[in-house]
């Protein structure tokens, strides 16, 4: 059970974490930093493939992959730190992730900081979503950005062109009211729109 809970629930998580981490629930993963504990090395063409031998792994907890000599290093420690300009969270699909930012931006500074880094502020697709996010988050209320606008609160449309109300919703209570951005954090870590000159954090997702 604690193999399958590994690979089926885990989280790959590329950042450092000052907390300590459940071992049942949680995996990382590094990039071109020496890991310790080593268990296995082999010499691959990409990240994608590194990330492939790790997700079919049941004994390993973290895996590095030096790009430069394009070596996949599977350890069983946790990796102690990590270094990179964006720090990507990455649940279930070795092809996705998320970025929650340290930094304030308005509206359209996030979702251009986003698209400079590959990826998109965030569409939120389901509560299981939701959750991973607020767990990233160390279960701390949100103020973020997300990526759905609105029309004086109407009409509210996702990044990607789908429209909210074609999928999962999150309001508050109220919410929509008269507004265009939208972010995540009112009442009960709710969506909100708001005006989009003001400041919060935001959230980055890997596309």
């Amino acid at each position: 059970m604690k193999n399958a809970a590994l690979k089926y629930a885990g989280l790959l998580i590329w950042l450092l974490v000052s907390e300590p981490v459940r071992c049942e629930t949680i995996k990382r993963y590094m990039l071109n930093v020496r890991n310790s504990a080593i268990g296995e090395s082999r010499t691959v063409r990409s990240l994608l493939k590194c990330s492939v031998l790790f997700e079919e792994s049941s004994q390993y907890l973290s895996f590095n992959y030096r790009k430069n000599d394009k070596t996949c290093e599977l350890s069983t420690l946790y990796p102690e730190s990590s270094k990179s300009e964006f720090d990507w969270a990455v649940y279930a699909s070795i092809s996705g992730g998320y970025h929650l930012s340290t930094t304030t931006a308005n509206w359209n500074t996030a979702k251009a900081a986003c698209e400079s880094a590959s990826s998109r502020l965030v569409i939120i697709d389901s509560q299981q979503e939701k959750d991973n996010l607020l767990s990233l988050n160390n279960n701390q209320d949100f103020n973020h950005w997300i990526g759905l606008t609105c029309d004086f609160g109407r009409d509210c449309t996702w990044i990607d062109g789908r429209r909210a109300d074609s999928g999962y919703q999150s309001w508050a209570e109220g919410e929509p009211n008269d507004e265009f951005c939208v972010y995540m954090g009112w009442l009960g870590n709710n969506w909100d729109d708001t005006r989009c000159s003001h400041m919060k954090l935001y959230i980055c997702e890997k596309i």
